[in-house]
């Protein structure tokens, strides 16, 4: 582990980083469905965040970003370098794909609807260089789904039987 995988976790408005601000401007124009108005990037222990935005107004992002910096702290540079080449910036990039659903799964977890499933589809087939067939992606997610509400039903029965076995029989 390095010293910098002890830093504390930033939060730093995209006014503070006018070089990043640009790169996402130019990634926009490109098609890419990115801009330093709407989206988040995690750099190591720092989250960039819209310039109007509070970060604690945004848990569900924040705990997003979050898992990006465990992922930056468990893999160093080679995280960063596997994001954004491989295989290949566009299409079939499976470790972007992997990376993210890893953080989107966070987010399933806060809203586990179909609705949901098929928002974080198309929001990382148009904001993340359609890392993997969407059809892939959403019978992930799906199963995923599936994952959440079986443990929340699981969860729900002790409390259940619990509750039962207190109440005494009327």
């Amino acid at each position: 582990m390095t010293s910098s995988d002890q830093s504390p976790v930033q939060f730093v408005p995209y006014q503070r980083a006018p070089v990043l601000r640009a790169i996402m401007r130019s990634a926009g124009r490109l098609g890419l469905a990115i801009s330093p108005e709407t989206t988040w990037i995690t750099l190591g222990s720092r989250i960039y965040h819209p310039d109007d935005v509070r970060p604690s107004d945004e848990p569900e992002i924040v705990a997003h970003e979050l898992v990006h910096v465990g992922q930056w702290r468990r893999w160093g540079p080679l995280f960063g370098i596997a994001y954004l080449l491989l295989p290949v910036p566009i299409g079939l990039a499976w470790c972007r794909w992997w990376s993210e659903r890893e953080a989107y799964r966070v987010q399933l977890a806060v809203h586990p609807t179909l609705e949901e499933v098929d928002r974080l589809v198309m929001n990382l087939w148009t904001a993340y260089g359609w890392p993997w067939p969407r059809t892939w992606m959403r019978r992930w997610f799906r199963r995923e789904l599936a994952a959440i509400q079986e443990r929340e039903l699981l969860e729900s029965q002790p409390n259940k039987r619990a509750k039962s076995e207190r109440t005494p029989p009327s």
